[in-house]
C-alpha cells in the first residue's frame, strides 16, 4: 500500500512540475514582423545569406542552431551573443566557447 501511494504522489508531482515548466515560464512574445520597420527585407536577406553560405559550408545549419541555443535557451532570446565587445564587457560573441564556429559571425549583421 505504501509503495502505491508513493507512486501516485510521485506521478502527480512530476505532472505538476512538467506543466509549470511548460506553461509557467513562457512570457516572451516572439513576433514574425519584429523587424518590419527596421529591416523590412530581413526574411529574404537571411534566406539569401544562408543559401549562399550553405554552398561553401554545409555545416552552417548546425552552427546557427548552436547559436540559437546559446542565445535563446540559456538566458532568453536577447541577442546578447551578437553584441560586440565594449570597454567594460567581453561579449558572448567573442567568448572562447563561441570561437568554435566562427563562420556565422560575418553573416549575422546585415541590417543595422
Amino acid at each position: 500500500m505504501g509503495f502505491s501511494t508513493f507512486s501516485i504522489v510521485f506521478k502527480i508531482t512530476i505532472c505538476l512540475f512538467s506543466f509549470s515548466i511548460l506553461f509557467g515560464s513562457s512570457n516572451a512574445q516572439l513576433n514574425a514582423t519584429f523587424y518590419a520597420s527596421t529591416c523590412p527585407n530581413v526574411s529574404s536577406i537571411v534566406r539569401g545569406v544562408i543559401q549562399q553560405t550553405l554552398q561553401s559550408d554545409p555545416r552552417i545549419g548546425a552552427s546557427l542552431l548552436r547559436l540559437h541555443f546559446h542565445d535563446c535557451f540559456v538566458n532568453g532570446c536577447d541577442g546578447s551573443i551578437l553584441l560586440d565587445d565594449s570597454s567594460s564587457i567581453q561579449s558572448e560573441k567573442n567568448a572562447a566557447p563561441n570561437s568554435v564556429s566562427p563562420q556565422w559571425k560575418p553573416n549575422v549583421s546585415e541590417c543595422p
